[in-house]
């Protein structure tokens, strides 16, 4: 009977060893998370999907400020920020989502020494203050429009 417990024990510790090394093996091979790649895919995607001119988007997505008022781009916004599970289950932006932090530390160019979170935090904190619109999209782009600033502000 002890003979059947050691077994038992080997064969259970031996698929705990296969499991480490194949999650090792797995993010050893895995390609490291590319913000910009994900980006772009999500984009083409929800172009493609509405119909859009893609020139356009990214014309505006190269600005500064977003416009609230553009039907087409708060289509696009709306697409890419649903895709991405941006948005919480009340329709407010997750500022807390994995993606955002190297979103932003790969758009601004900053480097490891910038502390994106804290830049991050400040800027909810400071954006919080303005009252929530409707639909969500439009409440996504002025506080996206209101961290944006506040970041570009508090990095120079």
């Amino acid at each position: 009977m002890n003979k059947r417990i050691v077994s038992r024990n080997v064969a259970t510790n031996m698929k705990v060893v296969f499991f480490i090394v194949f999650i090792a093996y797995v993010q050893a091979t895995s390609e490291p998370f590319d913000p910009k790649k994900v980006f772009d895919q999500n984009v083409h995607h929800c172009v493609e999907e509405h119909g859009l001119n893609k020139d356009y988007v990214v014309k505006i997505l190269n600005q500064n400020t977003y416009p609230e008022d553009d039907k087409d781009f708060s289509i696009f916004y709306d697409c890419v920020a649903d895709r991405l599970s941006m948005y919480e289950p009340n329709g407010d932006i997750n500022f807390k989502h994995p993606y955002l932090e190297p979103f932003i530390r790969e758009r601004l160019k900053l480097d490891d020494t910038v502390d994106v979170k804290t830049l991050i935090e400040k800027a909810v904190e400071h954006c919080a203050k303005s009252p929530k619109v409707e639909p969500r999209v439009v409440n996504a782009i002025r506080r996206r429009n209101c961290g944006a600033e506040h970041i570009a502000k508090h990095i120079h």
